[in-house]
């Protein structure tokens, strides 16, 4: 059992549940395949309809789908308490607004070439 806090918080590390190594090992393994995806796909010859950005399309959403496991199952946030997914998914949408307005920013420029 936990032992609390005198303010009456419990201390999280005199707890240890037991964890398998299972998933652990499955998503290290599917992280390995998808570099190894992510090579294969940056070595890849496009054919010539394909869009100049395709590669990169590619490449962030292997790096997105890398990342999400990586904060899921090593830095436990699928097993945390609710504060914790709020935090992350509340930093997300700032991270995706800072995209947005720089992105916006760039395209407003009187020096970009639209062409």
């Amino acid at each position: 059992m936990a032992r609390p806090w005198p303010n009456g918080i419990v201390n999280a590390h005199d707890h240890h549940a037991s964890h398998s190594l299972t998933p652990y090992v499955v998503v290290i393994v599917v992280l390995f395949v998808l570099t190894a995806l992510t090579v294969v796909t940056a070595l890849a010859h496009l054919p010539p309809w394909a869009p100049s950005w395709t590669h990169l399309t590619i490449a962030l959403t292997i790096a997105a789908v890398k990342a999400t496991l990586v904060l899921l199952f090593f830095m436990h946030v699928l097993h945390s308490n609710k504060i914790t997914t709020v935090i992350i998914i509340t930093s997300l949408f700032f991270l995706g607004l800072a995209f947005i307005f720089t992105i916006s920013d760039y395209l407003t420029r009187d020096w970009f070439n639209y062409s």
